[in-house]
Parts: C-alpha cells; sequence; structure tokens
C-alpha cells in the first residue's frame, strides 16, 4: 500500500503557507498542479493518473482537486484540508485583490472601493464564488461529481447559493489532516504523528501566521469579526450571514472534529 499526502489547496485558506512546508519537508518529492483554467476540477480518476504518474512523490497539491480521495486498491491518498471562518476568508480575498499589482476586473474592484462597497458590487454582478458559501461548495462533492448548489435567498435580502452541507461534513470526517488558518501552528503540529502512522516523516514547529499582510494581523479572532461586521451596512451584513450560513455551520463542526480529536491525542499521551 502506498500512502501519499493530498493537499486541497483552497483559496485564501493558509494553501500557500501550507504548501512552502511540503516543499521544505519533501522538496522535489511534493507535486503541486492546476489546470489550465482557474474554474477547473480535476477528477479523482485524473488524479489517480498524477500521482501514478509521480511514483516517487509523497505529496500533491492543488485548488482543483475535490473530496473524497481517489479509491485504490494499491492507494492510500491522506487528504489535508484548511477550514477558515467564511468572514475572514471573504475580507482576505477582497485584500487580496487589492494588494495586487496585476488584478483582474474583480480585483481592480477591491482596489477602487472600501469592503462594504466592494461587496455591495459582487452582489449585484453576482460573483458569488468566493463570497457564498465556497468552502461547502469546495469540500461538498461526491465521487466524480461537483456539489449540487442550488439558488437561494429573496427579494428582501437578496439572492445567493446554497450547497449539500451533509456532504460536505461526512467529507470533512474522513480528513485525518483537518486544520483551521485561524489556528494554523496548533493544529498543524499534530500532522507530525498522524503521519507517523503512515511512515511519512514530517517535521512542523510552528512560526507560521494566519496572514500576517492582513489589516487584522495581531489581533484576537474576536476582535476580527467584529472589525469585519462593523465596516459593512446593514443590508451586507445580513446578506453575508444569510450567504454563507452553510460555510459557518461547516467550520463549528471541522473546528468540533480538530477539538474533538486534540483532547484524544492528549489523553493517550498522558496514559
Amino acid at each position: 500500500m502506498r500512502n501519499v499526502i493530498a493537499h486541497y489547496h483552497t483559496y485564501k485558506n493558509s494553501g500557500t503557507s501550507f504548501d512552502r512546508i511540503l516543499q521544505d519537508n519533501f522538496g522535489e518529492r511534493h507535486i503541486t498542479f492546476d489546470g489550465p483554467f482557474p474554474y477547473m476540477v480535476i477528477s479523482q480518476r485524473e488524479f489517480h493518473k498524477i500521482i501514478a504518474n509521480h511514483p516517487d512523490a509523497i505529496a500533491f497539491s492543488s485548488h482543483q482537486i475535490r473530496l473524497p480521495v481517489p479509491a485504490s486498491a494499491h492507494l492510500n491518498v491522506l487528504p489535508i484540508a484548511f477550514v477558515r471562518h467564511p468572514y475572514l476568508r471573504i475580507h482576505s480575498v477582497y485584500e487580496f485583490g487589492r494588494r495586487r499589482t496585476d488584478p483582474n476586473p474583480d480585483e481592480q474592484l477591491a482596489r477602487d472601493m472600501d469592503f462594504n462597497t466592494w461587496l455591495k458590487q459582487m452582489r449585484s454582478k453576482r460573483r458569488m464564488v468566493n463570497i457564498n458559501n465556497s468552502q461547502v461548495e469546495i469540500y461538498g462533492s461526491v465521487y466524480g461529481q461537483p456539489t449540487n448548489m442550488v439558488a437561494s435567498g429573496n427579494e428582501l435580502l437578496g439572492y445567493w447559493s446554497e450547497g449539500d452541507i451533509s456532504q460536505a461534513k461526512r467529507n470533512l470526517l474522513t480528513v485525518p489532516l483537518l486544520a483551521r488558518t485561524e489556528y494554523f501552528d496548533q493544529d498543524v503540529s499534530h500532522f507530525n504523528r498522524t503521519l507517523a502512522e503512515f511512515d511519512i516523516e514530517f517535521r512542523f514547529s510552528g512560526g507560521v501566521s494566519d496572514n500576517v499582510s492582513s489589516t487584522t494581523a495581531g489581533m484576537s479572532f474576536k476582535e476580527k469579526i467584529e472589525l469585519i461586521q462593523s465596516e459593512l451596512d446593514d443590508e451586507n451584513s445580513a446578506w453575508l450571514a444569510a450567504a454563507n450560513q452553510n460555510d459557518l455551520e461547516l467550520y463549528n463542526f471541522a473546528s468540533e472534529i480538530i477539538e474533538s480529536r486534540s483532547r484524544g491525542s492528549k489523553h493517550d499521551h498522558e496514559r
């Protein structure tokens, strides 16, 4: 049985920081790949081919692979996934656009507008991919098919999409290497022991910030959320909460999984 790591690199969820850690650990045995278009999704079957064509590789990273992992009698894929509070993730998308030196049209909007105006404009343009239940869409797929997203909302609040939160939860339950961007060092520190169980040597000693270039760097988790909410008018605030209810539920669910595993690991160590 071949054991490999698959990093399901999610945009603005500290994936670049973690890829650097994988590169430091595995060098040329860490393979990063994406298709030619940002909207592409790489199926489990195609991902399996990529793994098979790199027999010496230990770790693989891509924005375009989706859970669940490829199924094989001779391959054990150990998925790594990061989740992030949806408000912090969306604000990070906005800040990233403001910093870009070669912005695309959506990122140019961020450079020209404050956060409240940008969010209102993105809503009006129906640019929902990064501001509306994005993590449920990314993590809620079934084998060989994308997540089923359906239109929701109303005339009072506006419109958005909702995904299969139950499937997203089932998928995250199968992820042995699950972490939160806001608690990067704390959560990733458990990966060493988990990977050692599969004879994969992995070293991480900490020192990675959740987002060192963010305007909220150095604030507590609660302070960050409150600051973002203070930047929004009542309409945007109500829409953001409604349009990311799935993502918030998934984030809280993932936090429960991580904290439960951490308590179990601590008890095992004490015994």
